[in-house]
């Protein structure tokens, strides 16, 4: 599994079994503390690292999701004009539309660009 935004609900179930895994191991093999407290701080070092690599991410796509979004309203009316607007005025050249059109089927086909653009 790994740790995507999507999966993380499942952090604070994977670092308490880490860190029950880390207690019955040093109550088992060990006890002395001074190794219980290094994995320790290891196990907390480790979370700490994959929190910030979630911030980071969450940060990355609240910056995309907001360049996206701007990028679309500045487009917005143009697109709005285009769809209701007149339809007796030519916005493509007829060539290149079809060359465009022939390029963008070329990446159609492939099955994964299918089967996101069918979501």
């Amino acid at each position: 599994m790994a740790l995507t935004l999507h999966h993380k609900r499942w952090y604070s179930y994977i670092f308490l079994i880490l860190f029950v895994a880390v207690i019955a191991a040093w109550w088992r093999f060990a006890h002395r503390p001074e190794l219980l407290i290094s994995v320790v701080g290891g196990v907390l070092g480790f979370a700490y690292f994959i929190y910030l690599q979630h911030l980071d991410e969450a940060k990355l796509f609240k910056e995309l999701f907001a360049e996206f979004n701007a990028r679309y309203d500045a487009l917005n009316d143009d697109l709005n004009t285009i769809l209701f607007g007149p339809s007796d005025g030519l916005f493509i050249d007829r060539g290149v539309w079809e060359s465009w059109y022939r390029g963008m089927n070329v990446f159609f086909k492939h099955p994964r660009i299918q089967a996101l653009w069918i979501r």
